[in-house]
């Protein structure tokens, strides 16, 4: 599929050319088309299609035109295509495409690729830019009616004026003037007010002998200046016309290819009106900074920091001060304050720029840019080098000598700076980006979120101070539910202020909840999701589609392993896309190799994830997740749980036995780490249904929080896990959750609740015909018996636990530890010999099995026993040989 821009609209599908619809739809289509891969917000598709003369409900017509759009696309392509896409995103529409199958874009590109002279001759050169200027076939949106159409068509024919230009000065450098005069006949005489084609027009005619033709043509334009816009050539012009009239051999290196001129050389152009320029700018102090925030708050330790180190800088350097972060975060606000603060220490003014690197619009060109400083400093364009180069120079001769505060705000990247930067000692700039900038020698200040007072100051001063005070929990949960971020704190400031008859709780109950966040947080067409689209869109597709995942994930923070899991990624791919994430502050690193999200660009990426992957996509994603912190946790679990105990549970083969790998032999810390995102894992499989995954990660995290002594987090977690086994109707899952929430309450001493879990564990252990699990089972109900005191129950289940055990094949490792409870309560209840029978038969079988833990405790209950028939010496022996052994084997522990 193709679209066609430069000219009237077309759209082609296997080479039928498709009707785009009646002028307003295609206005749609193009709207879409020139910002493809950007989130267009509603309200500028509405301004673009319709201007001023916008129709009753424009919402609803819009929506109708989307529509009709996305019908066009779907007979172009019927089958489901990823490369063209047309989807509705929090905010506005965004029309996924390649590049090259947009002709302006693609025009652009080629361009773009013509002017890195890396490897390039002029041939190559000239070729990509025909090939460029080859997908011209009339004027851009023809038949698209509207100012902003109007306004758009302008700037790609100033760009096909530039490209014609540039091509014909390669040519006549190459000796090539007749096919220049080809081409540009007709471009001169569609901008009769434009100086550079005339500049190279003049230059093909002298080269071509044509030197009367020349002058001839100088003199028209000459005129037509005067009589339109009532001022001359400039001065290279002039030049070259007393070049031509002195009749100089050849002209046609002049402005070619230019190299970048020195200040000097710059001013050796333009000696009377350049310099005089120059002279008089420097009288001229730009104030142009935006209108600084009345209800400015906090940060006064950052900006603290900033200014005493800017005016601890020698004065004989520049500075390049960045100030970047998270959209909202309130970058802008902040650069403008220091400019004001510091306004003193750069008395010859303040500058701002806009660059648009993060906005619904086309990031700024260095070149427009460049004008509209130069603009603000009051240079006439007349004056001005033709060439780009030039006018660099040129800008930075005109700061040098002066002390004053540059602006460059909303930078999408060090390219579209670079060539702003004064160069001259004296002069600050102030840089605001959402990406990490890989400028060299300047500062960085990556700006937070407020602090919980500074947002609670900031929520006051724009919703009044006494609403905020009568309610003081109120407005901390406000401020907790919009993150602390001053643009969130703003829009919920906003709606408070235009709604006196609400209290602050009224707002806090709208935030909270099971309701989303960011519809509440607006303000007109400012959105708090707007502002994370327009970052979003600055994504390389694959870092797109983790952004959207990881909306997914329901944890406190994260590590490159869980991501790699739930993108499906290979872990040093993953770790790419988590960094391109991270230096665009969608994505945050606050300790090295754990990520998180801000709780609003979680909310944001999960509603992006849930319009745009499919169902099975997020299934996929969530199983890949919650199987890595399954198999990771039963890693861990292996440090501190015994292979006894492991043996009546494996989790199967892990999806991803590479991330697994990477582990390593976690040790049981990890659980520790990880216990937060293990909880948040359970809790997503029960909301998506995954049951399976429920109870297991409840199994496998069962002895860390027994151990830590978590109880009411081990009772939550199993519980979930019951109503899993319940959903499955699988007596395995039963077992488990039944057995470890007995165990929780067990802890807890509520013997009555233990054994409520006990009872349903071993009839569903009877159902499941285990032997070796259901002598597990009676063995515990044995140990709460006799923790309650109910001795003769507590015998009857240890009794039932080795009845269970007697038809096993192979002897069951559990019959010493049976063997020994039931000796332990038979010596409590006096009955001694019975105790002695069965401990000496654990002794045995424990010392067979080289189980030093049951010899230790075998041969304490026997010297007890021993002790109380008065035999101490012996007594005394057996307590120290149980001693020796108990010693011995924790140090053999602690070893391993």
């Amino acid at each position: 599929m193709e679209f066609r821009l430069l000219g009237p609209i077309e759209v082609w599908a296997a080479d039928q050319r498709l009707d785009p619809g009646q002028p307003r739809q295609r206005a749609v289509l193009a709207a879409l088309l020139v910002d493809a891969g950007r989130v267009v917000p509603v309200e500028t598709l509405i301004d673009r299609v319709w201007g001023e003369e916008q129709p009753e409900q424009a919402r609803r017509v819009l929506h109708s035109h989307i529509s009709r759009v996305r019908q066009l696309l779907s007979r172009a392509d019927p089958t489901p295509s990823t490369s063209v896409r047309l989807a509705r995103e929090p905010g506005g529409y965004l029309l996924s495409a390649e590049e090259r199958r947009i002709d302006g874009h693609r025009f652009r590109l080629l361009l773009q690729s013509a002017r890195d002279r890396r490897g390039l001759d002029d041939f190559d050169r000239t070729r990509l830019i025909r090939e460029a200027l080859t997908l011209w076939r009339g004027q851009p949106l023809a038949g698209v009616p509207g100012e902003w159409a109007a306004q758009v068509r302008a700037g790609w024919n100033a760009e096909r004026v530039d490209a014609v230009v540039e091509w014909a000065r390669i040519e006549l450098r190459q000796g090539n003037p007749d096919e220049v005069l080809a081409q540009l006949t007709g471009l001169s005489a569609e901008h009769p007010l434009v100086e550079p084609p005339v500049d190279v027009f003049m230059r093909a005619l002298h080269a071509t002998g044509r030197s009367a033709d020349a002058l001839d043509r100088y003199a028209g334009f000459r005129r037509q200046l005067a009589d339109g816009l009532g001022v001359d050539p400039s001065p290279v012009l002039q030049q070259l016309h007393l070049s031509i009239l002195r009749g100089e051999p050849s002209l046609a290196d002049t402005d070619a290819v230019s190299p970048v001129p020195t200040p000097s050389a710059t001013a050796s152009r333009a000696p009377a009106a350049g310099l005089s320029t120059i002279a008089g700018s420097l009288a001229h102090r730009p104030r142009t900074l935006p209108r600084q925030a009345p209800d400015f708050t906090g940060r006064s330790e950052i900006i603290a920091r900033i200014a005493v180190a800017v005016r601890a800088e020698d004065q004989q350097s520049t500075m390049v001060q960045i100030i970047d972060g998270m959209p909202g975060s309130g970058k802008t606000t902040l650069a403008v304050q220091l400019a004001v603060l510091l306004q003193d220490d750069y008395p010859d003014g303040q500058l701002f720029i806009d660059l648009h690197g993060h906005s619904a619009r086309d990031p700024m060109d260095p070149r427009t840019a460049l004008s509209a400083l130069l603009q603000q400093m009051e240079v006439p364009p007349d004056r001005l080098p033709v060439d780009f180069e030039g006018r660099v120079a040129y800008w930075r001769t005109l700061l040098s000598g002066r002390r004053l505060v540059l602006v460059l705000d909303n930078a999408g990247n060090s390219a579209q700076i670079a060539p702003l930067l004064p160069t001259a000692p004296g002069c600050l700039t102030l840089v605001t980006s959402r990406r990490r900038l890989g400028l060299d020698s300047v500062r960085l200040e990556p700006l937070p979120v407020m602090t919980p007072a500074e947002a609670t100051e900031l929520l006051a001063r724009i919703a009044g101070s006494d609403r905020v005070a009568a309610e003081p929990a109120a407005a901390s949960e406000v401020v907790s539910r919009c993150g602390y971020l001053p643009l969130a704190i703003r829009l919920a400031g906003t709606r408070l202020a235009h709604r006196p008859n609400w209290r602050v709780s009224d707002l806090a109950a709208r935030l909270r909840g099971d309701r989303p966040t960011l519809p509440e947080l607006t303000a007109e067409t400012r959105t708090v999701a707007a502002a994370f689209a327009l970052s979003c869109a600055q994504l390389s597709p694959p870092a797109h589609r983790v952004f959207r995942l990881l909306g997914l994930h329901t944890g406190a923070d994260f590590d490159a392993c869980a991501v790699a899991a739930l993108v499906g990624l290979p872990l040093p791919r993953t770790q790419q896309l988590l960094d391109e994430l991270v230096d665009s502050y969608l994505v945050e690193e606050p300790t090295v190799g754990r990520y998180r999200l801000h709780d609003l660009v979680r909310e944001y990426a999960f509603e992006l994830c849930t319009a745009t992957d499919s169902d099975d996509d997020r299934r996929a994603a969530v199983e890949g997740l919650l199987d890595f912190y399954l198999h990771a946790a039963d890693v861990a679990r292996r440090s501190i749980e015994s292979p006894r105990s492991r043996r009546f549970f494996e989790p199967g083969a892990p999806r991803r036995p590479d991330l697994v790998e990477e582990l390593g032999a976690l040790p049981s810390s990890w659980c520790a780490v990880e216990r937060r995102n293990l909880a948040a894992a359970v809790a997503l499989a029960m909301d998506v249904h995954c049951y399976s995954y429920v109870w297991r990660l409840a199994r496998v995290c069962w002895r860390h929080l027994y151990q830590a002594g978590s109880l009411d987090e081990l009772i939550a977690m199993q519980e979930q896990a019951l109503a899993a086994a319940k959903a499955l109707d699988d007596d395995e899952a039963l077992t488990a959750s039944c057995n470890y929430l007995a165990s929780a309450y067990f802890r807890r001493g509520e013997t009555q609740r233990c054994l409520e879990f006990m009872e349903p564990a071993m009839a569903a252990g009877q159902r499941l015909g285990n032997k070796a699990w259901l002598a597990v089972l009676h063995g515990n109900v044995s140990i709460i018996y006799l923790n309650a005191g109910r001795h003769p129950e507590a015998i009857a289940h240890g009794l039932q636990a080795l009845r269970e055990l007697r038809d096993t094949i192979e002897p069951d490792p559990d019959v010493p530890r049976l063997l020994s409870g039931l000796g332990e309560i038979y010596a409590i209840t006096g009955r001694y010999e019975e105790g002695l029978l069965h401990l000496r038969r654990s002794l045995f079988l424990a010392a067979e099995n080289g189980d030093q833990q049951v010899v230790a405790n075998v041969l304490r209950n026997i010297g007890s026993i021993r002790s109380r028939q008065g035999a101490h010496g012996y007594a005394k022996r057996l307590l120290t040989a149980s001693l020796l052994i108990y010693y011995g084997s924790r140090r053999l522990r602690s070893c391993c």
